[in-house]
């Protein structure tokens, strides 16, 4: 399968799904991956569904609609299946980050992840060793790292 990024968190701005898309379309558009695909997951309400489409027409835009696909809010299997199908995570939430669940249960997965630095992420990340930490906000940090890991699968 072509390499994978994921995203599982709530669709909002706040938890960084705009920043993952637009570091998708930089790997395409700057890093010449063009196989990789972004897999996304997690909760949509109804108060985010026009941000949401928003993102999705971005994605149209740049030419990679068919390298995308949302999985919505799955049950535990689909969450399972969800971290089998990907090669690295990102939630690039835009505030400090308290518990990172998600980035945890990628890390749980054997997944590297790119997080910011900032909230919990620093902490989790020195005693994991289970990834990169970019500055806050920096999508082009986040394509170039998630290149490097993509790149790189060992």
């Amino acid at each position: 399968r072509p390499p994978t990024v994921g995203y599982f968190g709530r669709i909002a701005p706040e938890k960084g799904f705009a920043r993952i898309v637009d570091a998708f379309i930089r790997l395409h558009s700057e890093h010449h991956l063009g196989k990789a695909c972004l897999r996304a997951g997690g909760w949509l309400g109804e108060n985010n569904r026009a941000f949401f489409e928003t993102q999705v027409k971005r994605i149209e835009a740049a030419g990679l609609r068919q390298n995308f696909n949302y999985t919505g809010a799955p049950d535990r299997q689909g969450k399972l299946e969800f971290f089998s199908s990907i090669d690295v995570f990102s939630l690039p939430t835009s505030y400090p980050e308290p518990k990172g669940l998600p980035v945890l249960e990628a890390l749980a997965s054997g997944i590297p992840v790119v997080q910011p630095e900032h909230g919990i992420f620093p902490e989790m990340l020195s005693k994991t060793g289970g990834g990169i930490l970019i500055a806050p906000g920096d999508s082009n940090a986040l394509a170039a790292s998630l290149a490097t890991l993509l790149e790189n699968p060992a």
